[in-house]
């Protein structure tokens, strides 16, 4: 992940971001639009609030990746920490610290 925690960081802090994430969305896959939703609820809350409405409605499952552990998660369980801000905080952290890493 730390290549996506890169670019993350790196979309985050353009004065552009939010276009970018809305473009990542529009056109991306279904990791590629949880990342960006990340980087809307926290560039650009009501663009969030009302993609995050009627996401995911086709998808049952999504594979994510934490540390070295890769598994599939119910899809519903990763809309909830996407609405509640945990997700989209917690990759926030992660690109900060793969930023810095890469100084």
């Amino acid at each position: 992940m730390p290549g996506e925690a890169c670019a993350f960081a790196i979309i985050l802090r353009l004065p552009d971001a939010r276009e970018r994430f809305q473009q990542i969305f529009d056109s991306g896959t279904l990791a590629g639009q949880v990342y960006a939703l990340c980087g809307l609820y926290l560039t650009y809350r009501s663009t969030f609030d009302v993609l995050v409405r009627d996401f995911g409605g086709q998808w049952s499952a999504l594979t994510t990746q934490s540390g070295c552990i890769v598994q599939s998660r119910p899809l519903g369980e990763v809309l909830d920490e996407l609405r509640s801000g945990e997700l989209p905080r917690r990759l926030e952290l992660l690109a900060t610290q793969a930023a810095l890493r890469n100084r």
